[in-house]
């Protein structure tokens, strides 16, 4: 009699057990595959050799900025994503992600507000020491005008006060003073429904066949209610019969952006950067493709809402139509997220949002936060920051 009841108790488990394999089964859904042990140690041991290889910091000022990347440079770190954001110039913060480059070394230096006509040969008389074009950030800065107030009393002159220019970060690779590259500056000045875009795509036309690439649109203040945009060009004098691929720029308000950059995404070409001026927005698009996509436009300061939902629908990041800074703003205005629809595999996304100290590093609670989402093995994808620094993580 024992031997029948624990028989049937056997039966009943084994059932038990197999009810929801044969629920799946029934209702067509596959169930979920479980990592094994190995693959999840595997998994964690390179997400922590990751977290040693990547270094974040924060900096007031691109002078200091410039200095703290040298000191880490020294050790091996290599300035890989970063952004500035807050108060005027002298005040703005500067903040970075770095990743080890093994048996290598790497110093900095800037220019700060150069002469945009005479841009073109600082960068060549730097290239000539060894410095290379790395990155460029955009700042605001606003004179008082006490005339303008008592010509215009109780009205808003900021646009008239407003300045704007550019911090440049150069880098240099085993203290090689040799040169590299060479760079090409092309500069239009932009009227509102002028020919600047034809003026600009015509001149990237010309470097093109020369074995130049864009890699950067900046903008300068140019008269009262016009601007400078400006794109850097460079090209590699070690490489020979370097691949002469075809750019498109274009120049345009954010409605009529998302029309322009879906014409080209359809024959191909895909997004590079860009940046804007106000609500008009400057873009790089490069021919990489044989197909064609479509992008998606989402304001940054909505990404707490929008982000999941864009990813959800199909879509993949793909980086910031960088934004602007007015006078006296702490954050940009009118940034872009870049969203493709999504031509391979689907990616997940987590936004981390960071704290820092005061000294300009990461909270215990932040550093917690970064530290898991690195063993998960999550990717460094993206940082931007409106109200406050956040570290978009891609797998």
């Amino acid at each position: 009699m024992k031997s029948t009841n624990r028989f049937i108790t056997f039966v009943i488990l084994s059932g038990l057990f197999a009810l929801p394999a044969f629920l799946n089964a029934q209702s067509g859904v596959k169930p979920p595959t479980v990592p094994t042990p190995d693959k999840q140690q595997s998994q964690t041991q390179a997400g922590a050799e990751q977290l040693e290889n990547i270094r974040m910091i924060s900096s007031v000022n691109v002078e200091t900025f410039a200095r703290d990347l040298t000191d880490k440079g020294k050790l091996g770190y290599r300035l890989e994503k970063s952004l500035n954001y807050g108060g005027a110039s002298p005040t703005q913060r500067y903040v970075a992600v770095l990743r080890i480059d093994p048996g290598n070394t790497y110093d900095y230096t800037y220019l700060i507000d150069p002469d945009k006509k005479k841009l073109e040969a600082k960068l060549n008389d730097e290239a000539k020491t060894g410095f290379n074009f790395a990155s460029a950030y955009i700042f605001t800065t606003c004179k008082e005008n006490h005339l303008l107030d008592l010509m215009a009393p109780g009205t808003n002159t900021e646009v008239l006060r407003m300045r704007k220019s550019d911090a440049i970060i150069l880098e240099r690779k085993n203290g090689n003073r040799d040169q590299t590259m060479e760079y090409k500056v092309i500069i239009a000045k932009v009227h509102l429904g002028d020919g600047a875009e034809k003026n600009i795509q015509g001149q990237i036309d010309t470097a093109i066949p020369q074995g130049f690439r864009p890699v950067k649109i900046l903008v300068s203040r140019q008269g009262t209610f016009d601007f400078n945009a400006i794109v850097v060009a460079e090209r590699n004098l070690k490489e020979e019969n370097t691949t002469k691929t075809e750019y498109r720029f274009i120049k345009a308000g954010d409605k009529g952006m998302v029309k322009d950059i879906n014409d080209l995404a359809a024959q191909g070409f895909r997004f590079v950067n860009g940046t804007h001026f106000g609500l008009m927005a400057l873009v790089l698009m490069a021919k990489q493709a044989g197909d064609g996509t479509a992008y998606t436009l989402v304001n940054s300061q909505k990404y707490d809402k929008e982000f999941d939902k864009i990813v959800a629908e199909g879509n993949s990041y793909q980086g910031r139509i960088e934004g602007d800074m007015i006078c006296g703003s702490s954050t940009v205005e009118n940034e872009r997220f870049v969203f493709a629809q999504n031509a391979g595999e689907k990616r997940q996304y987590k936004i981390a949002d960071l704290s820092l100290t005061p000294a300009g590093g990461l909270t215990e609670d932040s550093w917690s936060e970064f530290r898991r989402l690195m063993i998960d093995n999550y990717q460094i994808k993206d940082i931007f920051a409106p109200g406050g620094v956040h570290v978009i993580f891609e797998t």
